[in-house]
């Protein structure tokens, strides 16, 4: 009989592509922070500094179920990247104890597709789905999700095993003198999560986002569309997880409340690039037998 876990990493990273790229390893330039897509290096180390939300979880070998057992609401989060002839050879994530490191010299693959990176341990028991900051359309910013120590099989049934995961949003924030202080401006983008949904399937989702403001003192916020790819069985849309929801602008943040058919919480984000021209952050929400988390950016 199968494992309940066999499935999940075929599925997930088929969705970028089927090529991986390989070699390179880490470049001999000192790392070096991020600032905008344009002044990316060919070679080298860069960091994104941003915010992410965490949680620690418990799956059952037998179900393939995912339980939470904790979260950690807009913690300070980071992710490097080394660039190979502007390829990413590795990746290093941390945020609030939830953190993974890849890298292709040991094995790991990293996959580009569409804009987009998946990345797989060699072990298999770690992923990684990120916006691709060398070809997005996001110019001061990236987001994305990680699971770290999830089961592929080889365990004794009956049993638990332990990990961790998360999203974020990292990027270059507005300087609060940067900031509009009056006019409209909408922003429509995408989010990356995860929900253990009441369906008892854990899901890698996606969504569209559109943020609008008519001040720059007040916002509103919608996810639509929203769809997840289940770690145990297959895909489907997931309407119940589309939010929307009011609140309001702090210097180069943000802040609102949100709802959705199977759950509520909280969005936080922030501005990124000269002028407000893009945002991003991430999003909480919680209800009966349901939990979901993700990042988004958009501009």
């Amino acid at each position: 009989m199968a494992h309940p876990y066999s499935k999940p990493y075929v599925s997930i990273i088929a969705l970028f592509a089927l090529s991986a790229c390989s070699g390179g390893g880490t470049s001999n330039t000192g790392p070096e922070a991020f600032t905008s897509v344009a002044d990316l290096p060919e070679n080298g180390t860069v960091t994104f500094s941003g915010k992410s939300v965490t949680a620690d979880f418990i799956a059952s070998l037998d179900t393939g179920e995912v339980a939470l057992t904790s979260v950690n609401s807009d913690a300070d989060g980071a992710l490097s990247i080394d660039l190979n002839n502007r390829l990413i050879t590795a990746a290093h994530i941390s945020g609030n104890g939830a953190d993974t490191s890849f890298d292709t010299a040991n094995g790991d693959s990293v996959v580009a597709n569409s804009g987009l990176i998946g990345i797989t341990s060699a072990a298999g028991d770690s992923i990684a789905v990120f916006i691709d900051p060398t070809t997005s359309t996001l110019d001061h910013s990236t987001f994305g999700f990680w699971m770290d120590g999830y089961p592929r099989g080889g365990h004794a049934s009956n049993a638990n095993v332990t990990g961790t995961l998360g999203v974020g949003s990292y990027g270059v924030t507005t300087a609060a003198s940067n900031m509009p202080t009056s006019g409209s401006a909408t922003y429509v983008g995408s989010s990356i999560g995860f929900a253990k949904s009441s369906d008892g399937d854990p899901y890698v989702t996606a969504s569209d986002i559109t943020m609008t403001t008519s001040d720059f003192s007040t916002m509103t916020i919608n996810s639509s569309n929203t769809y997840g790819t289940s770690l145990i069985t297959g895909d489907r849309a997931m309407p119940e997880l589309n939010f929307s929801g009011t609140g309001s602008i702090n210097g180069s943040g943000f802040d609102a409340s949100v709802t959705a058919t199977a759950a509520s919480g909280a969005v936080n984000g922030q501005f990124y690039g000269p002028g407000a021209r893009e945002i991003g952050g991430t999003f909480e929400l919680s209800g009966p037998n349901t939990d979901y988390i993700g990042a988004f950016g958009a501009k």
